[in-house]
């Protein structure tokens, strides 16, 4: 292995710890920061009865929005939180041992710059998910397929990928010699690609599945698959003609609630999800944000999460810190939906040097992507922030239009130590603001959305959000 060796830490180190358990070990143990909901769907009895489902659900990744990807530990809290199977991704290490790991190298899940193919399988390093979700989250080891399956229920369904694309028959011998296989296992793969014949043959059922800019090729692959992927971000218009085929249809990588609700309206039954325990059951809102935790809530989000592991706020001193010289926001779906009447409290302020603007949006309808500086969001918000002359700003940020802003200045409730706590009160036709203990203004009440956002523009070295209740 190259490049930052020095930071992984090796398989065997682990063993030689003692951190890194057993199957027996880790039974009931999910990581910590994030435990599942435990809003279990009906069980299953095999893919057939799932792929016949008006709505089913698979963990994508064991849900890696919420738990260190294709990990046995992600893998047993996804199916407890609510996921009808687990989708596993499946690779070669240079001693020839399927391992559950999706991307060809260990930078993302890892740190290390290494292939999993030029890797020994002891010598892999653990999966450190800490840059996605948060400081708390447990570094888990890769597992080998096998002990995967050994160690999750017998009954667990699963949607299995040759990533590689070379271990195709290996990786169906491994499938022949678990219980009930056909019944319990879907073979998963890119629609042209030619594996799936050799699975059909063996009785597997089949997921063949599309990018957006291929879909033109529905048609010609639909024939050879029991259900058919598509991405999540496709067209109405390409979800809808992609349920045509007779064939049940399951998008990925669903993260919201409001993509869940899309697809239901436009006829896909399958949600891969990346977000069980947000997006499947009952909402469970909380009432005070979970920064504390150093692992991030289940249904707390950077916008634009579908790309995996890309810049976000940190968690950090039970705060939410951002940083950077552009916009950012950040969905706090843990504590959606709010109640029409309510009161929110948070602390605004920079641990640091004070720079740019920090604050909520709150009252938008659902939890699609929301951007404080566009004009396209489709739905409006209140939008209030704290800058660093400890002036308050509020928007009107209606559906379709530039952000409206008033500037109110705040001389007479400057920050103490850097920071002002910030109170709201909500009702149905006003909501009122109240800076520390001075500035109070009220507004009419224009959007009614149960949805709330933290947000920064320009926050340079740090500007942070803590303290929010909702009461």
């Amino acid at each position: 292995m190259t490049g930052s060796e020095s930071t992984g830490i090796g398989r065997r180190s682990l063993l030689a710890a003692g951190l890194l358990t057993g199957a027996a070990g880790l039974v009931g143990c999910t990581p910590t920061g994030s435990e599942p909901s435990g809003a279990a769907a009906a069980p299953v009895p095999d893919v057939a009865t799932l792929l016949g489902l008006d709505r089913f659900v698979v963990a994508h990744r064991g849900s890696g929005d919420n738990w260190p990807e294709h990990t046995l530990a992600a893998y047993r809290a996804a199916l407890t939180a609510g996921a009808q199977a687990v989708e596993i991704s499946v690779r070669a290490t240079a001693d020839g041992q399927l391992v559950c790991h999706h991307d060809a190298d260990l930078v993302r899940t890892c740190g290390v710059k290494a292939r999993v193919a030029d890797t020994a399988f002891a010598d892999l390093p653990p999966v450190n998910a800490r840059r996605w979700l948060g400081p708390a989250t447990r570094i888990e080891p890769i597992s080998t397929l096998a002990e995967v399956l050994a160690a999750l229920p017998p009954d667990t369904l699963a949607f299995v990928e040759d990533k590689d694309g070379t271990n195709t028959g290996a990786l169906l011998d491994l499938l022949d010699a678990q219980p009930r296989a056909t019944d319990r296992f879907v073979w998963k793969q890119w629609a042209p690609a030619e594996q799936a014949a050799r699975a059909r043959s063996r009785g597997y059922r089949t997921w063949g599945y599309l990018g957006n800019d291929e879909l033109d090729r529905m048609s010609e692959v639909a024939e050879g698959f029991d259900c058919l992927g598509v991405q999540v971000e496709a067209s109405d218009d390409d979800l809808r003609a992609a349920t045509r085929f007779d064939r049940p249809v399951m998008a990925w990588a669903v993260h919201t609630r409001s993509q869940a609700a899309r697809l239901a309206a436009l006829g896909i039954a399958g949600l891969m999800c990346s977000n069980v325990p947000y997006v499947v059951g009952p909402p469970r809102p909380a009432t005070i944000d979970g920064f504390d935790t150093g692992h991030r809530s289940a249904g707390d989000l950077p916008r634009g999460a579908g790309d995996l592991w890309q810049r976000q706020p940190r968690l950090v001193d039970d705060a939410l810190r951002f940083t950077g010289e552009s916009s950012s926001s950040y969905l706090l779906g843990s504590l959606a939906p709010l109640p029409e009447r309510c009161t929110i409290s948070v602390r605004l302020g920079w641990p640091g040097q004070p720079s740019g603007t920090v604050g909520l949006a709150f009252g938008l309808p659902d939890d699609a992507d929301y951007d404080p500086t566009s004009s396209g969001n489709a739905g409006g918000a209140h939008r209030l922030g704290l800058n660093e002359r400890d002036r308050l700003a509020v928007w009107d940020h209606s559906a379709g239009r530039t952000p409206a802003r008033v500037w109110f200045p705040g001389t007479t409730v400057a920050p103490t130590n850097g920071s002002a706590m910030l109170q709201l009160w909500l009702d149905d036709r006003t909501w009122t603001a109240r800076l520390g203990d001075g500035l109070e203004l009220t507004f009419p009440r224009l959007h009614l959305g149960s949805y709330l956002w933290a947000w920064a523009e320009r926050p340079g070295s740090g500007a942070s959000i803590s303290e929010l209740r909702i009461g």
